[in-house]
Protein backbone atom coordinates (compact mmCIF):
# COMPACT_ATOMS: atom_id res chain seq x y z
CA UNK A 1 0.00 0.00 0.00
CA UNK A 2 2.75 2.59 0.96
CA UNK A 3 4.21 2.18 -3.02
CA UNK A 4 0.45 2.70 -4.07
CA UNK A 5 0.21 5.95 -1.66
CA UNK A 6 3.46 6.79 -2.94
CA UNK A 7 2.38 7.00 -6.66
CA UNK A 8 -0.89 8.89 -5.79
CA UNK A 9 1.20 11.43 -3.72
CA UNK A 10 3.38 12.39 -6.40
CA UNK A 11 -0.05 12.60 -8.71
CA UNK A 12 -1.36 14.73 -6.12
CA UNK A 13 -4.60 12.43 -5.44
CA UNK A 14 -4.68 13.15 -1.89
CA UNK A 15 -7.93 11.61 -1.19
CA UNK A 16 -6.46 8.39 -2.34
CA UNK A 17 -3.89 8.01 -0.36
CA UNK A 18 -5.98 8.58 2.85
CA UNK A 19 -8.04 5.86 1.17
CA UNK A 20 -5.24 3.13 1.12
CA UNK A 21 -3.83 4.74 4.83
CA UNK A 22 -5.79 6.22 6.26
CA UNK A 23 -7.02 3.00 8.63
CA UNK A 24 -3.29 2.60 9.45
CA UNK A 25 -2.66 5.50 13.02
CA UNK A 26 -4.83 3.26 15.26
CA UNK A 27 -3.83 -0.07 14.80
CA UNK A 28 -0.24 1.11 14.44
CA UNK A 29 -0.18 3.02 17.62
CA UNK A 30 -1.58 0.46 19.81
CA UNK A 31 1.06 -2.12 17.72
CA UNK A 32 3.75 -0.15 18.91
CA UNK A 33 3.11 -0.82 22.58
CA UNK A 34 3.29 -4.43 22.23
CA UNK A 35 5.98 -6.75 22.91
CA UNK A 36 5.69 -7.24 18.71
CA UNK A 37 5.66 -3.90 18.00
CA UNK A 38 9.16 -3.34 19.94
CA UNK A 39 10.85 -5.99 18.50
CA UNK A 40 9.97 -4.72 14.90
CA UNK A 41 12.89 -4.78 12.22
CA UNK A 42 14.36 -1.84 11.16
CA UNK A 43 13.13 -1.76 7.29
CA UNK A 44 9.56 -2.25 8.79
CA UNK A 45 9.54 0.84 11.33
CA UNK A 46 11.30 2.79 8.09
CA UNK A 47 8.27 1.36 5.41
CA UNK A 48 5.98 2.19 8.18
CA UNK A 49 6.94 5.47 9.02
CA UNK A 50 7.08 6.52 5.32
CA UNK A 51 3.33 5.52 4.92
CA UNK A 52 2.72 7.21 7.45
CA UNK A 53 4.68 10.50 6.31
CA UNK A 54 2.53 10.55 3.14
CA UNK A 55 -0.82 10.28 5.20
CA UNK A 56 0.23 13.19 6.97
CA UNK A 57 1.10 15.07 4.52
CA UNK A 58 -2.40 14.21 2.35
CA UNK A 59 -3.77 15.25 5.61
CA UNK A 60 -2.21 18.43 5.37
CA UNK A 61 -3.06 19.28 1.55
CA UNK A 62 -6.31 18.43 2.91
CA UNK A 63 -7.00 20.94 5.56
CA UNK A 64 -6.62 18.15 8.46
CA UNK A 65 -3.26 19.88 10.28
CA UNK A 66 -4.62 18.40 13.57
CA UNK A 67 -5.11 15.14 12.19
CA UNK A 68 -1.95 15.01 10.13
CA UNK A 69 0.42 15.92 13.59
CA UNK A 70 -1.06 12.88 15.23
CA UNK A 71 -0.18 10.81 12.16
CA UNK A 72 3.14 12.30 11.99
CA UNK A 73 3.49 11.99 15.84
CA UNK A 74 2.91 7.67 15.31
CA UNK A 75 5.12 8.03 12.80
CA UNK A 76 8.03 9.86 14.50
CA UNK A 77 7.78 6.71 16.92
CA UNK A 78 8.14 4.10 14.61
CA UNK A 79 11.10 5.84 12.98
CA UNK A 80 12.95 6.63 16.04
CA UNK A 81 15.86 8.45 14.47
CA UNK A 82 17.82 8.94 11.45
CA UNK A 83 16.67 9.99 8.17
CA UNK A 84 13.56 8.95 8.26
CA UNK A 85 12.60 10.95 11.50
CA UNK A 86 14.26 14.10 10.12
CA UNK A 87 11.46 13.98 7.44
CA UNK A 88 9.28 13.65 9.59
CA UNK A 89 9.85 16.19 11.91
CA UNK A 90 10.62 18.76 8.51
CA UNK A 91 7.04 17.35 7.49
CA UNK A 92 5.40 18.17 10.96
CA UNK A 93 7.29 21.41 11.22
CA UNK A 94 6.06 22.87 7.82
CA UNK A 95 2.55 21.79 8.40
CA UNK A 96 2.58 23.91 11.38
CA UNK A 97 3.99 26.59 10.07
CA UNK A 98 1.66 26.51 7.10
CA UNK A 99 -1.29 26.70 9.39
CA UNK A 100 -0.01 29.35 11.22
CA UNK A 101 1.58 28.35 14.42
CA UNK A 102 5.13 29.38 14.13
CA UNK A 103 6.22 28.69 17.28
CA UNK A 104 5.41 25.59 17.34
CA UNK A 105 7.08 24.93 14.40
CA UNK A 106 10.73 25.95 15.83
CA UNK A 107 10.98 22.49 17.43
CA UNK A 108 9.93 19.40 14.83
CA UNK A 109 12.20 21.82 12.67
CA UNK A 110 15.06 21.76 14.73
CA UNK A 111 14.71 18.25 15.43
CA UNK A 112 14.61 17.12 12.02
CA UNK A 113 17.56 19.37 11.45
CA UNK A 114 19.27 17.51 14.43
CA UNK A 115 18.56 13.94 12.79
CA UNK A 116 20.22 14.88 9.88
CA UNK A 117 17.54 16.40 7.92
CA UNK A 118 18.73 18.39 4.46
CA UNK A 119 19.74 22.02 5.27
CA UNK A 120 18.91 24.17 2.15
CA UNK A 121 15.12 22.53 2.55
CA UNK A 122 15.08 22.80 6.47
CA UNK A 123 16.62 26.10 7.56
CA UNK A 124 14.83 28.28 5.49
CA UNK A 125 11.55 27.00 6.72
CA UNK A 126 12.88 27.52 10.26
CA UNK A 127 13.85 30.77 9.52
CA UNK A 128 10.16 31.68 8.46
CA UNK A 129 9.43 30.41 11.84
CA UNK A 130 12.03 32.47 13.97
CA UNK A 131 10.39 35.70 11.70
CA UNK A 132 6.95 35.22 12.21
CA UNK A 133 8.04 34.96 16.35
CA UNK A 134 9.91 38.07 15.78
CA UNK A 135 13.13 36.35 16.61
CA UNK A 136 15.19 37.92 13.69
CA UNK A 137 18.72 37.33 15.04
CA UNK A 138 17.63 33.44 14.99
CA UNK A 139 16.09 34.04 11.20
CA UNK A 140 19.32 35.96 9.99
CA UNK A 141 21.37 33.30 11.16
CA UNK A 142 19.53 29.99 9.82
CA UNK A 143 19.42 31.91 6.39
CA UNK A 144 23.13 32.36 6.65
CA UNK A 145 23.44 28.61 7.21
CA UNK A 146 21.32 27.85 4.29
CA UNK A 147 22.95 29.91 1.82
CA UNK A 148 25.89 28.00 2.89
CA UNK A 149 24.24 24.98 2.41
CA UNK A 150 23.34 25.74 -1.02
CA UNK A 151 19.90 26.96 -0.55
CA UNK A 152 18.93 28.93 -3.72
CA UNK A 153 19.67 32.86 -2.81
CA UNK A 154 16.18 34.28 -4.86
CA UNK A 155 14.04 31.76 -2.42
CA UNK A 156 15.63 33.53 0.38
CA UNK A 157 15.24 37.33 -0.81
CA UNK A 158 12.44 38.45 0.69
CA UNK A 159 12.82 36.86 4.14
CA UNK A 160 16.98 38.19 3.92
CA UNK A 161 15.04 42.09 3.13
CA UNK A 162 12.23 41.88 5.71
CA UNK A 163 15.30 40.97 8.54
CA UNK A 164 17.21 43.71 7.24
CA UNK A 165 14.96 45.86 7.43
CA UNK A 166 13.87 45.16 10.96
CA UNK A 167 17.40 44.74 12.53
CA UNK A 168 17.98 48.03 10.63
CA UNK A 169 21.67 49.90 11.30
CA UNK A 170 22.59 47.10 14.04
CA UNK A 171 23.04 44.60 10.81
CA UNK A 172 24.75 46.75 9.02
CA UNK A 173 27.18 47.63 11.56
CA UNK A 174 27.34 43.98 12.61
CA UNK A 175 28.33 43.27 9.24
CA UNK A 176 31.07 46.12 8.43
CA UNK A 177 32.51 44.92 11.77
CA UNK A 178 32.62 41.34 10.30
CA UNK A 179 34.09 42.31 7.02
CA UNK A 180 37.04 44.62 8.54
CA UNK A 181 38.02 41.97 10.81
CA UNK A 182 38.33 39.59 8.09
Amino acid sequence: KVAEAEAAALKGEWTKVIQLLGAWPAPLAIFLRTPEGQLLASDARALISKGLGLLGSACVHLGEVEQAEEVFRIGIQYAQEGVAAADLFRRLGEALLKSARAGEAIAPLRRALAFGGPQAEVLPMLARAYLERKRYVAAYACLREALDAGAPEREIQAELRQIEGALGPSLTAWKAARLSAS
